[in-house]
C-alpha cells in the first residue's frame, strides 16, 4: 500500500487552545456507507453559552477544562439523536466524581452504562488503526481517541472521531493534516461507540 494511502489525511478544526490539561475534542469522519447518522452534532467548548460555567472550581471552567465533556456530548448527541450538551455532562461529571480539573478517563466508559446515555463500546489499542478504520467506515460508529502528549498538545487530549474528517471544536476553525503514523505513535487507546440495541 502506498504511503499516500497509508495516511488518514485528517482535516482538523481547532477545538480549544486554553485548557488546564489541553484535552481536545474533535470528530474524524470516514466516508459513509449505510450511515444512520442524521444531524452530526458539533459543540464549541468556548461557546458563550457555557464557556464561563465553573467545572468543579471557579478557576476551572468548561471553556478552559471541559473539552472531555464537550467531546462526549458530541458523541452522545449524535448517536442518541437528542440534545445532550456540555453543561449536562459537566454536571454529571462533577456529581459523580469524574472531574479533577480535567475529565477522568473513567468517565468515558462509565457514563454509557446509565440508561439514558447507554451506548455500545469497543476498546482497541492506539496501534490498531485498521480496526478503527474498519468500524468507522460503516458510518455507524464514533470513537474517542485518548491521545498522549505530542503532535497536538504538550499534555494530551481526547479526540472524537467519525465518518470522513477531523473537527476540533473551536471558533477559529483552523485546519491541519495528521498522518496515521502520528495516531499509531501518540494514541494510547480508541474507545469506539455505537448505538445500544
Amino acid at each position: 500500500m502506498s504511503r499516500k494511502r497509508n495516511k488518514l489525511k485528517l482535516k482538523l478544526k481547532i477545538c480549544s487552545v486554553m485548557m488546564v490539561f489541553s484535552f481536545v475534542g474533535l470528530a474524524f469522519m470516514m466516508k459513509q456507507r449505510n450511515t444512520y447518522f442524521g444531524v452530526k452534532v458539533y459543540y464549541n467548548q468556548e461557546d458563550s453559552k457555557w464557556a464561563e460555567i465553573p467545572y468543579d472550581t471557579e478557576e476551572s471552567t468548561i471553556g478552559t477544562s471541559g473539552c472531555g465533556v464537550t467531546a462526549m456530548a458530541m458523541v452522545l448527541s449524535t448517536l442518541k439523536d437528542r440534545t445532550i450538551d456540555p453543561v449536562e455532562l459537566a454536571n454529571y461529571s462533577i456529581e459523580n466524581g469524574y472531574c479533577e480539573g480535567y475529565t477522568k478517563r473513567q468517565f468515558f466508559s462509565d457514563i454509557i452504562n446509565e440508561e439514558k446515555y447507554k451506548l455500545g463500546l469497543t476498546r482497541v489499542s492506539g496501534e490498531e488503526t485498521e480496526v478503527l478504520k474498519e468500524l468507522l467506515s460503516d458510518g455507524k460508529h464514533m470513537a474517542i481517541a485518548i491521545m498522549k502528549p505530542g503532535h497536538f498538545t504538550k499534555e494530551g487530549h481526547y479526540i472524537v472521531i467519525y465518518d470522513g474528517q477531523v473537527l476540533y471544536n473551536h471558533k477559529k476553525n483552523g485546519k491541519v493534516k495528521a498522518s496515521e503514523f502520528i495516531f499509531k505513535n501518540e494514541c494510547d487507546e480508541y474507545w469506539i461507540y455505537s448505538k445500544a440495541y
